[in-house]
């Protein structure tokens, strides 16, 4: 007897079984299916946009009608849409584990006259649950944005476009979950007043979503009604690219910089009336190319700064800075944090004499301030009570790293360009048995939760952690247990 269908997730409005859920016999369309592996995403038929079938039925259709638009461009293939649909037939071990999404709960079986099943090619993980390295899935998210922007150009808006509804396919990312698309211009203005987007009280709460993020970061800048049919028709060009930025700038794929020159595009070419509807789209796939363009560099140079401030945080390090034709600065500094786009380091008066010397600019804010610059920062209290009293900062593009404009000569770039200052060796301590083990069990289990709150995958922080607690120690890991009872247990490094 075949196992029955798997609630393998819920969305909002979406139960998603696997295998795909049984159909009541001639509620099939169409009547045949190519071979695959399929799943069922069971949604009710009525929704609050309206027939779920139509809807759905006109998203497919509007992203075969772009693709034969564009022959020679890639955009079927980045979109997982449903390849027939049924009135579903639930069996009772399909039923065993029930789904409660809105509006949508099924804990019965048996035939579901008012629920539809959407059966669906199976997709890999979801990009924002991937382990995949930033270098596999910059190249397909690009192709991604410019995918969706061809659709949203159709006047066809997912408007739920964030990294849980975006998924690996083989090698490829592909959107998915259509049940709250937005079709045409009156879809949209519906879909906006039933958020409350035209709300700021409202707008804002919903920011606390990241697929609204992005777009209603940009309507804060322009207070235009969009309730005007010509307004919604040009914002609705770029909305799932928005949205999705901001996903990316989230799960950091995408630096908060490069995400914010995108929205200030957007801004400029929403609000510039003189440029036609129709001239709108290659601006946006020119802005979403110059997104990744830059940000390829940004993207990699914060993960290893992450990932190497993680373990010399609060460690003094000495800098050469060469951001300036045939000018050479060497400092000292001590790390501290991150700032956005910026490395942030700790300096004394010494080294605030030699960068005065130099001409570096000593500002009271880097708001407004774009790369390529390394500045000097003091606090906003810097006039308030002793002067003496505050410490300045040194801040420096994290993207600098990495172009060797703040280097040390004796180490390679992938050293981060930095190097520890000598720190004396401290005295000899007398150990009892057994006090080493539970040493290097303490070091590496703190290096473990520091460094883990960088990566996206346990693989990383382990990585880290052996080279910088153990390889010192000429030892390698077999195996390691923290938390109660942590215990880590090393071998000779070869």
């Amino acid at each position: 007897m075949l196992r029955g269908g798997v609630l393998i997730g819920q969305g909002a409005d979406t139960c998603v079984y696997s295998p795909k859920i049984d159909c009541v016999p001639g509620t099939q369309t169409p009547d045949t299916i190519p071979d695959g592996d399929y799943i069922s995403r069971v949604t009710n038929k009525k929704t609050i946009d309206g027939e779920e079938v139509v809807n759905q039925a006109e998203v497919k259709q509007a992203i075969h009608r772009i693709q034969e638009k564009y022959p020679d461009k890639e955009i079927e293939k980045f979109f997982n849409v449903a390849v027939a649909t049924c009135t579903p037939m639930f069996k009772d071990s399909d039923t065993v584990r029930p789904c409660a999404a809105n509006n949508n709960k099924i804990d019965t079986s048996g035939q579901k006259n008012d629920k539809v099943n959407f059966i669906t090619l199976r997709q890999n993980e979801d990009v924002r649950e991937s382990n995949r390295s930033n270098s596999e899935t910059l190249p397909q998210l690009r192709k991604l944005f410019h995918a969706v922007a061809y659709l949203n150009n159709e006047n066809v808006i997912h408007t739920d476009a964030h990294f849980g509804n975006i998924a690996w396919m083989g090698d490829r990312i592909v959107m998915h979950d259509w049940g709250r698309a937005a079709i045409g211009i009156k879809g949209f203005k519906d879909f906006v007043d039933g958020w409350g987007l035209l709300n700021p009280k409202k707008r804002k709460k919903n920011k606390e979503f990241v697929q609204f993020k992005g777009p209603c970061e940009i309507m804060e800048t322009c207070p235009i009604n969009l309730d005007d049919d010509m307004t919604s028709h040009r914002f609705m060009k770029f909305y799932d690219v928005a949205s999705l930025a901001a996903g990316g700038e989230k799960y950091g794929l995408l630096s908060p910089d490069v995400v914010r020159t995108f929205a200030s595009s957007m801004e400029k070419l929403w609000k510039d009336t003189t440029i036609p509807i129709d001239d709108m789209m290659p601006k946006i796939h020119e802005s979403i190319d110059v997104m990744f363009d830059n940000n390829q560099l940004a993207t990699s140079s914060r993960v290893r700064w992450e990932e190497w401030m993680a373990l010399k945080k609060t460690k003094k390090v000495s800098l050469k800075l060469m951001d300036k034709p045939g000018v050479e600065t060497k400092i000292n500094a001590q790390v501290v944090a991150s700032l956005g786009i910026w490395a942030v380091f700790m300096i004394d008066d010494t080294t605030k004499r030699i960068l005065e010397q130099s001409g570096y600019p000593f500002l009271t804010t880097i708001s407004n301030l774009n790369p390529p610059v390394v500045v000097m920062y003091f606090p906003s209290n810097l006039n308030r009570g002793d002067p003496s009293k505050v410490i300045p900062k040194l801040f420096i593009p994290i993207e600098f790293l990495y172009k060797n404009k703040v280097t040390v000569e004796e180490l390679p770039v992938s050293d981060l360009s930095l190097s520890p200052d000598s720190i004396p060796s401290p005295p000899a301590i007398k150990r009892v048995a057994g006090a080493r083990k539970l040493s290097q069990t303490n070091r590496f289990c703190k290096c473990i939760k520091k460094v883990r709150k960088t990566f996206r995958n346990e693989k990383g922080p382990i990585a880290v952690c052996v080279k910088s607690v153990l390889w010192k120690q000429g030892r390698t890991l077999r195996r390691f247990k923290c938390g109660r009872n942590a215990r880590v247990i090393t071998q000779k490094r070869k």
